[in-house]
């Protein structure tokens, strides 16, 4: 059965297809002689006439009818369950992807992230942040958090030193993930305490962990397992600028041996909390209000960042530190209401919280 019109006189060619759009170009046999083939798939003509952009705009919203997740108002998409922003196109398109593949995980880490995107007062980092975290190959974690990196400089070597936490943590990676054993049944060989303790002690404590600072005030201080913030009204949130104020981190291939600072970290990054986002494909640094280091790093023979093989983030409870106070608005998609509030910082984030476990129980 034909899905589209076409007609065919003096050299010029008109085809009208099934959703009402028209074409009107120059025709010749070899043209007319590949509708005549493809009569019965409107989809490959389409390809063939319509500009790729238009294309796949309109391929896009014909799966987007058949989304459980997504909703399609007009030209935008959205993630209605969890806030009336749209949806930028090629996160749609991964999006649309885990749910034609059934990919229960990558829906759930796709949803986390949109709430916390969606928390984000500044709508270039919505509209842009997806693509850059594709572009420079980085991960997102199962609570919605980008997994990015930065140096810093030792300021002070209390309690554990560099080398030990390197060592802790690694032997940490290799008995929970590879080996398949339980960390907290294992002699750390540290004050009779066991692996798993001191992980604990140094990533999500961050008490004993050494202290760094960024190379450029040596003011800030930076430890494992405890955010670093700044107000995010003293961030530079200009896009267009690339090196400004702000607290930096960026993607492991953009982050080389000793660029600024002599050692390597592994640090989550809320959505919400970033300021900047570059739209340039060539730089990869991004500027937040607040990031927390969970890792130190190594570095290859070429100064390359050697990342992670196992997801350390999955055992860090970053959520419930965040400082980020706000709620989704959805009057007007360009603006944020920060609320004033006295609860403390668990409590303020217990909404988020409740949204995530319920939308990780569906």
């Amino acid at each position: 059965m034909t899905n589209f019109k076409a007609f065919c006189k003096d050299g010029t060619l008109q085809v009208v297809f099934s959703d009402g759009t028209q074409i009107i170009t120059d025709c010749d046999g070899e043209l007319w002689d590949f509708l005549i083939a493809n009569q019965d798939n409107e989809e490959i003509v389409k390809k063939r006439l319509l500009p790729k952009e238009e294309v796949e705009g309109k391929l896009i919203a014909d799966r987007v009818q058949y989304s459980n997740i997504l909703t399609l108002r007009g030209n935008s998409v959205y993630m209605l369950d969890i806030s009336e922003q749209s949806i930028p196109s090629d996160f749609v398109e991964k999006i649309l992807e885990a749910e034609e593949e059934d990919n229960e995980a990558e829906i759930k880490k796709f949803k986390n992230f949109w709430t916390l995107v969606s928390l984000n007062p500044d709508s270039r980092v919505r509209n842009n942040l997806f693509w850059f975290i594709r572009k420079w190959n980085m991960k997102i974690t199962e609570a919605g958090l980008v997994v990015a990196y930065r140096n810093a400089d030792i300021k002070e070597e209390s309690g554990y030193s560099t080398k030990e936490v390197k060592n802790i943590i690694n032997s940490y990676y290799q008995a929970k993930y590879v080996e398949g054993k339980n960390p907290y049944e294992i002699d750390g060989g540290i004050n009779e305490m066991s692996l798993g303790e001191i992980y604990d002690d140094i990533v999500n404590k961050g008490a004993n962990s050494p202290t760094y600072t960024d190379q450029h005030s040596h003011s800030t201080i930076i430890k494992l397992g405890q955010p670093v913030s700044m107000p995010r009204s003293e961030v530079d949130c200009d896009q267009n600028v690339t090196c400004s104020f702000g607290l930096h981190c960026a993607s492991a291939g953009w982050l080389k041996r000793n660029y600024f600072g002599d050692v390597g970290l592994q640090v989550l990054v809320n959505p919400a909390n970033i300021c900047s986002v570059p739209p340039e494909d060539n730089y990869g640094k991004m500027r937040t209000c607040e990031y927390f280091p969970i890792a130190l790093v190594d570095f290859d023979e070429n100064g390359d960042v050697i990342e992670p093989e196992c997801p350390l983030y999955n055992d860090v409870a970053y959520l419930k530190q965040l400082t980020y106070e706000g709620e989704i608005n959805n009057e007007d998609v360009d603006r944020y209401t920060i609320i004033e509030t006295h609860l403390t910082r668990e409590q303020t984030y217990d909404s988020i919280l409740k949204r995530l476990e319920s939308l990780n129980n569906n």
